[in-house]
C-alpha cells in the first residue's frame, strides 16, 4: 500500500490512538510524582491532589475497558477455542480491574500499582497494535528477506539498546552532579530516585524495572513509533512524541530529567532500524537494573563509570563472538539500513509497503 493509497484520514486516527496510549501510559505516574514530589518543590495543595486522583481513577478505568474491549473483539468463537478464549478473556479483565484496584488512594504500595499498571498498559500497547495488523515483536517478520541472521540481527539491536539506555542516564547523571555543584536546590529532588520510586530492596528493584522497561519500551516506544510509521507520520513527529513522553515520566529527578531524550531518541531509533522489540527490553531492563543496583550500593559517580566500562567492554566482546560466529552466514550488506516502513490495514497483512 503507498502513500497516495492511504485512506485521508489514517494520519488522524494514529494520532488519536497514541495519543489515548500515551495519556494511559504517563498521566498516572505524573500524577505520583505531583502527589508525592511536589511538596519537594514547593507544591501543597490538596485540591490539586485529589484532582489528580480522580484522574489518576479515571485513567485506570479508562485502561480496563480499553484493553478489555480490544481482548474480546480479538478472541471471538470463529478465531479462539472456547479454553484459550475465556483464559485471555479473564486476564484481561483481571489486569484491568488490578490495575483499577491498585490505582485507588490507601488499596496498595505504590511500587504494586507501579508494577501492575505497567504491565496493563504494556498489553494494551500490544493489543491496539495488533488490532492495526502490527505485530511488535518483530516487524520484519515474513515481510522481507534479510541476508543478517535472525541472532545477530537481534544482539546488534540489544548492543545499540543498551549503549543508548546507558548514554541517556549517564547524561542525567551527570547533570545532576553538575546542578548539586552549583547548588541548584530547586531544580533536583532532595530524596534519591530509588526512594522518590518507592524502591528499598533488590526484590521492588526487580519488579519495577521490569514493569518499566515494558511500559516505556513496549508502548512508548515501539507501539507509538509503529503506529505513527504506520500512518505514514513524518519521522520528527514520532521522535517529539516519545521523548517528550520519557522526558515527562522521569521528570520526578527534575532538570536532569531533559538527558533522558537522547536515550528515548536512540530507541526509537534502533526500532525503526531493526524491528525488534525482546532485544530492546532485555537492554532497558540490563541498564535499569544496573542502575539500580549502582544506587542501592550508594556507589560514588567513579565507581559507576568504571563499572560501566567494564559492562560496556564485556558486551564488546560478547558482540564479537556472536559476529564471528554468524559471519559465515551473511554475504551481503545488512538488508535493514533504512528506516522501516509499515503497512496500514487489517490484521495478518505482512507485505512492506514501498
Amino acid at each position: 500500500m503507498t502513500h497516495n493509497e492511504l485512506p485521508a484520514n489514517e494520519g488522524q486516527k494514529g494520532i488519536v490512538l497514541c495519543t489515548g496510549l500515551l495519556l494511559l501510559a504517563t498521566f498516572p505516574i505524573l500524577a505520583n510524582e505531583i502527589i508525592d514530589i511536589g511538596p519537594e518543590f514547593g507544591m501543597r495543595s490538596p485540591q490539586v491532589a485529589h484532582l489528580l486522583m480522580l484522574g489518576r481513577v479515571a485513567v485506570s478505568v479508562a485502561l480496563f475497558f480499553w484493553l478489555s474491549g480490544l481482548v474480546i473483539a480479538r478472541t471471538t468463537r470463529a478465531r479462539t477455542r472456547p479454553g484459550p478464549r475465556l483464559l485471555i478473556r479473564g486476564a484481561a479483565v483481571t489486569a484491568g480491574a488490578l490495575t483499577m484496584y491498585t490505582t485507588a488512594p490507601g488499596t496498595a504500595a505504590p511500587e504494586v500499582a507501579a508494577v501492575v499498571s505497567g504491565v496493563t498498559v504494556a498489553w494494551l500497547g500490544l493489543e491496539v497494535c495488533r488490532a492495526r495488523g502490527l505485530v511488535l515483536w518483530d516487524l520484519y517478520e515474513g515481510s522481507r528477506t534479510s541476508s543478517v541472521p535472525r541472532v545477530r540481527r537481534n544482539w546488534t539491536a540489544f548492543d545499540l539498546s543498551l549503549a543508548w539506555c546507558a548514554g541517556g542516564g549517564f547524561t542525567a547523571t551527570v547533570l545532576e552532579y553538575v546542578l548539586r555543584s552549583i547548588d541548584a536546590d530547586l531544580s533536583i529532588m532532595d530524596s534519591g530516585q530509588l526512594s522518590a520510586l518507592s524502591i528499598s530492596n533488590p526484590a521492588t528493584l526487580i519488579a519495577a524495572t521490569a514493569a518499566a522497561s515494558m511500559l516505556e519500551t513496549v508502548t512508548i516506544i515501539a507501539a507509538v513509533t509503529a503506529l505513527l510509521t504506520a500512518a505514514r507520520r513524518p519521522p520528527w513527529q514520532i521522535y517529539t512524541m516519545v521523548c517528550t513522553a520519557e522526558v515527562l515520566i522521569h521528570a520526578y529527578i527534575g532538570l536532569p530529567a531533559v538527558g533522558i531524550a537522547l536515550y528515548a531518541a536512540g530507541q526509537v531509533w534502533v526500532y525503526r532500524k531493526y524491528g525488534t522489540l525482546t532485544p530492546m527490553l532485555l537492554g532497558h531492563f540490563s541498564v535499569n537494573l544496573a542502575g539500580g543496583m549502582a544506587a542501592l550500593l550508594q556507589l560514588s559517580l567513579a565507581h559507576r563509570i568504571i563499572a560501566g566500562i567494564v559492562l560496556a567492554c564485556s558486551m564488546e566482546v560478547i558482540e564479537h563472538l556472536v559476529k564471528k560466529r554468524t559471519r559465515s552466514d551473511s554475504s551481503s550488506p545488512d538488508a535493514h539500513s533504512s528506516p522501516l516502513t509499515l503497512p496500514v490495514g487489517t490484521a495478518g497483512e505482512k507485505e512492506m509497503s514501498s
